[in-house]
């Protein structure tokens, strides 16, 4: 409890003149019940926590609307036009993340939200829209971060890193030569059409 109003406390002086201040602290009072509210209070919770652990003393927006970022809803905006995108996922099957965009995506509720995003459901169409965004200029421009507490993995930063690998790339294609997924070529086509970062993403082969 004292670290959550530590973390108010740093949320007041820093970011209370950030478009979208209001929206957060309502989110933040919506409880802790029912489920669904908690859906809403544990993940900007979240956040308000990694904005004082990470130093972050200013932004421009929080919580920004589709309107403005077509596809997607950066949860913080920095001074800096670099877009923040928090998951306060679990890597264990959980019923309580469902949502209607989850049902519309085809969410497997028998499996994780991280085997979802990998899978092309849960937060797949919103990775793409990111990297459409022509505020995303270069990678640095586009930062994840994903509450360690709920990863029960041993190498918690190794099993994301998996995530986001098997989702573009499959190791038992060709005969177990290895080769592209198909949101692969999706996210290829996604950044080749954002040519502020086609000109500044660089490409490693490894034979």
């Amino acid at each position: 409890m004292e670290e959550y109003l530590q973390d108010l406390k740093y949320l007041a002086n820093n970011f209370k003149n950030a478009t979208g201040f209001e929206k957060v602290k309502t989110l933040l009072k919506s409880g802790a019940t029912p489920a669904a509210t908690t859906r809403k209070l544990e993940p900007e919770a979240f956040v308000i926590c990694v904005l004082r652990s990470e130093n972050i003393a200013g932004a421009n927006m929080l919580e920004a609307p589709k309107t403005i970022y077509q596809g997607c809803e950066p949860d913080v905006v920095l001074t800096d036009g670099t877009l923040c995108e928090f998951k306060s996922w679990k890597n264990n099957p959980t019923n309580e993340e469902e949502d209607e965009e989850d049902i519309e995506n085809k969410y497997n509720m028998g499996q994780s939200m991280f085997w979802n995003f990998k899978n092309g459901h849960t937060g797949y169409n919103q990775f793409k829209a990111y990297l459409s965004q022509s505020a995303v200029s270069n990678l640095n421009k586009l930062r994840y971060y994903f509450d360690e507490r709920k990863i029960t993995a041993v190498d918690k930063v190794g099993f994301v890193k998996t995530i986001f690998k098997d989702m573009l790339y499959n190791a038992t294609a060709n005969n177990n030569q290895g080769g592209l997924t198909t949101k692969d070529e999706e996210v290829f086509q996604v950044i080749w059409g954002n040519t502020a970062l086609r000109g500044n993403v660089s490409v490693n082969y490894e034979f």
